[in-house]
């Protein structure tokens, strides 16, 4: 057994020298570089898999189908939605989905987004630090899966704006940083026509690089007036054609309180994302999480960033803290619509990357320096990579700071530990589903929609049950290019877009008897709610709704009979034929 342990402590310290020897090369060489880029995505894509049509893209692929062909969902009014949705980027698919390839193009497009993603997280880890290990090592840990305070993941499972939009928001900063800033906003406002809001996010924490490193006098007011002006002048003119798109929409910006969209829609599914800090129990672990890692990186701050940015990277950091601050008093007590809007608590997702690269820059220093070697080494470097929550680093640094020594079977145990720990969670939450799925697993839900989309006219109108859809499960409109009365997560788009929750209210009363009351706000409990008041409906229940929307059709669990003409039937559900009765 000794004699293991020295081996594998030998092979420890290789593995040490070798990764310091291997970010020194990749400073010299790009192309060692890029292959590390492209060893590392692979290992992520593995790790976190891949999956098409469930989550947020239950919203965006039938509104870029509605986009490829006008004449589906015509009886549906929330695909009408997507006119509000300012964002160009899903119509670069638009020749794809006409042609077949939707979700080989998909799949391609997700690739490169994080291979970007890991090399600009590495461009900006080095001009922050100035350090090719810290940059290594960075994208080693953001390879697996780690969440941020609201529980995104660094890198997601599928194709979004949002995931497409992040390589470029940190080439922004990283330009910024270089003093290439119009450049920068540039890149910013061209990205403004794909995400909106991930740009704002990019805007925050530029403008706590801009409040950490200005210096007050009248020369200096007059240049910075000048570029700040030149600044707005580029991003205004390549942000335009989005901007335009919003200016024509004659929208208004809606600057009233709407309470009644707070605690039926946010409460409903989305309080975690717009009510930071929240004391639900579901959203303590995450809650914790972000605030070790702000704990952690102040900590970090005591082995200081390369000298000129580490102002900046305080400037960033607290002007995160401070928006999120922001948000949770708006939420709690001025909680207007339009800023509401904005959701600008996901800049934790930015905090959460400058906390991590911090507290990775430790790490670096202190294996370069020999200050973190041995059993605590492999134990920290362990941690680093298993901590999906950032507090399982605390015990780590609470051993660091005491100065404990831990022998190597101690620090194996220790991993060994966090990896049942990370396995277990996993699985209990069910999140983490780790398959490459190009295209949607075969399932009865799939096959139903399948036969739908084969057998029924464009313009028919289904009910179906509400709950299905969540981060794997595609929703109803997805594959069958149908209607739907309503669903759960059509509260997705109604957390931007609240003049449509007055519609779904209508339109979900049918399949809930009596008033929609939210039991908690937890989205996972108040998904099996709409599911138990789903199977709840009788047949002159279903009958109202078909004869006050005219609905054709109803598609239910095969264990919920109803007496209506059954028209298709598999495993778990069947489709029935409804008609309202003449009178």
């Amino acid at each position: 057994m000794q004699s293991v342990t020295v081996h594998l402590h030998k092979a420890f310290t290789g593995l040490i020298i070798g990764l310091i020897n291997l970010a020194e090369a990749s400073k010299r060489d790009s192309r060692i570089r890029w292959c590390i880029l492209a060893g590392v995505s692979l290992a992520s894509l593995l790790l976190i898999g891949y999956h098409t049509g469930s989550f947020d893209q239950s919203i965006h692929l039938p509104f870029l189908k509605a986009w490829a062909d006008p004449t589906l969902y015509p009886t549906d009014p929330f695909i009408r939605l997507r006119y509000e949705q300012y964002s160009f980027f899903w119509f670069l698919f638009l020749p794809f989905a006409r042609c077949g390839l939707l979700e080989p193009a998909m799949f391609v497009c997700h690739l490169c987004a994080v291979l970007l993603t890991f090399w600009a997280t590495w461009r900006l880890a080095y001009i922050l630090f100035n350090d090719s290990l810290t940059a290594l090592i960075g994208v080693i840990v953001l390879a697996f899966p780690h969440l941020d305070l609201l529980g995104f993941p660094f890198i997601e499972f599928s194709l979004l704006n949002r995931t497409f939009a992040l390589p470029f928001v940190l080439l922004a900063i990283d330009l910024y940083l270089r003093q290439k800033q119009l450049s920068a906003f540039a890149l910013l406002g061209l990205l403004y026509n794909l995400h909106v809001l991930s740009v704002n996010y990019a805007l925050i924490v530029l403008v706590g690089v801009e409040l950490a490193e200005a210096r007050v006098s009248f020369p200096k007011l007059v240049s910075q007036s000048a570029r700040l002006a030149a600044q707005a002048f580029i991003f205004i003119l390549t942000a335009l054609p989005v901007l335009l798109w919003r200016f024509n929409s004659h929208l208004p910006i809606d600057l009233t309180l709407r309470t009644d969209w707070v605690q039926t829609a946010l409460n409903g599914m989305l309080r975690h994302l717009l009510f930071p800090f929240s004391t639900e129990p579901y959203a303590l672990a995450t809650n914790l999480s972000g605030l070790c890692a702000v704990f952690l990186f102040f900590v970090a701050q005591w082995s200081a960033p390369s000298p000129r940015y580490k102002r900046a990277l305080l400037g960033m950091v607290i002007a995160c803290l401070v928006t999120l601050g922001f948000q949770a008093l708006m939420a709690r007590w001025l909680p207007v619509t339009f800023l509401m809007q904005l959701q600008l608590a996901r800049v934790s997702g930015l905090l959460f990357l400058l906390c991590i690269l911090s507290i990775v820059h430790n790490t670096a220093q202190a294996l370069r320096d020999g200050r973190l070697k041995g059993s605590l080494a492999l134990l920290t470097i362990g941690a680093l990579i298993l901590s999906t929550l950032s507090f399982m680093l605390l015990p780590v640094w609470a051993l660091l700071r005491r100065k404990i020594h831990i022998s190597f079977t101690t620090a194996w145990s220790g991993i060994l530990v966090y990896l049942i720990i990370v396995i277990l969670g996993a699985g209990w939450t069910g999140w983490w589903n780790p398959r490459i799925q190009i295209y949607p697993p075969a399932s009865p839900w799939l096959d139903v929609q399948i036969w739908a989309r084969l057998n029924t006219p464009k313009d028919a109108l289904f009910i179906t049950p509400p709950e299905k859809w969540d981060l794997y499960l595609p929703d109803w409109r997805t594959y069958s290019e149908r209607a739907t009365l309503a669903g759960y997560n059509d509260l997705l788009e109604v957390a931007l877009i609240p003049s449509y929750l007055d519609t779904w209210l209508n339109r979900i009363s049918f399949l809930i008897p009596g008033k929609l009351e939210w039991p908690t706000n937890n989205f996972l409990i108040n998904r099996q709610y709409l599911a138990k008041a789903f199977t709840q409906l009788s047949d002159a229940d279903l009958t109202s709704g078909a004869c006050a929307y005219q609905v054709n059709f109803l598609v239910a669990h095969i264990n919920q009979p109803h007496s209506f003409p059954v028209v298709y039937e598999n495993s778990e559900f069947r489709v029935y034929e409804l008609s309202c009765p003449v009178k």
